[in-house]
């Protein structure tokens, strides 16, 4: 593509001094020289150190994984975070992602399950950390990497494919739920609820305030707790139904309110202690 060019020209001038003018614009072409193609041996070179990125970046999400892991930083460091800052410059964010990229890397090279593909990057891998359970990670980068036509799945199919397990009803969950008899505890919904009793594909339960209802296994899951804790479980269940029960005979919006946020469970269910 022509361009124009303006050529500066120096002169003497009659005073002796030296004069300075714009002569006429110079025309001029860039033609690129053409890419020449990879000789064989600069293919053989390309893949030798494209497979040793690959592999430094692998080796430095498993060591990442590792030193976070054990705490091998508290000697120096109090948390992992001025470790990273201090020793790689590493924003709290990025090495984040590396340990769990690691985490990812280590499930799928120790599966008992043939997994010949591995993630090529961490932001590849990402979608993986959402789920909890090696096996759920395992069976959605298998999944995805047989989508994928045996080849390296993109971001977006293996987010896709973790999507579609997340939205799906628990394996785990269901087995929980499978094992409940009538008088256990459960939530349902994340509220706190006593089975009633138990039919092949649902359950009669009780909640905390009192409503009786039919739901799905899927719908329900066990509360574990330890054994010691029991009676002051029940108590505290008929103790937030009668309040329940007498609140609403007043209308009390306050008290309604209060008991829900007793009966309702955040964040993922965990093991309760004395």
């Amino acid at each position: 593509m022509p361009r124009g060019r303006k050529k500066i020209v120096e002169e003497d001038s009659p005073n002796g001094k030296l004069a300075v003018k714009e002569s006429e614009v110079v025309e001029a072409e860039v033609v690129p020289e053409p890419e020449s193609p990879l000789s064989e041996s600069e293919r053989e070179d390309l893949k030798r150190l494209e497979s040793q990125i690959r592999s430094a970046v692998w080796s430095a999400a498993k060591a990442l994984w590792e030193i976070n892991t054990r705490r091998l930083y508290r000697e120096r460091y109090k948390t992992f975070d001025d470790y990273c800052q201090a020793q790689f410059q590493f924003s709290s964010r990025y090495a984040y992602y590396q340990v769990k990229f690691g985490q990812v890397l280590k499930t799928l090279e120790q599966s008992e399950r043939p997994v010949q593909i591995l993630p090529q990057s961490e932001y590849q891998a990402r979608p993986l950390s959402k789920l909890k359970e090696d096996s759920e990670r395992i069976d959605a980068w298998l999944e995805s990497v047989e989508k994928a036509q045996g080849t390296t799945p993109s971001f977006s199919l293996v987010e896709s494919v973790v999507r579609q397990k997340l939205t799906a009803p628990s394996k785990s969950r269901i087995d929980a739920a499978v094992s409940l008899s009538s008088g256990d505890f459960c939530l349902v919904r994340r509220n706190l609820a006593q089975v009633l009793a138990q039919t092949k594909d649902n359950y009669t339960i009780k909640l905390w305030d009192g409503t009786e209802a039919a739901v799905a296994t899927g719908e329900i899951t066990a509360l574990k707790f330890d054994k010691r804790f029991l009676p002051r479980l029940k108590s505290f269940f008929e103790m937030l139904g009668k309040v329940k029960k007498v609140s609403s005979g007043h209308r009390e919006k306050t008290a309604d309110a209060v008991l829900t946020i007793l009966g309702h469970v955040e964040g993922p269910p965990s093991e309760l202690e004395t």
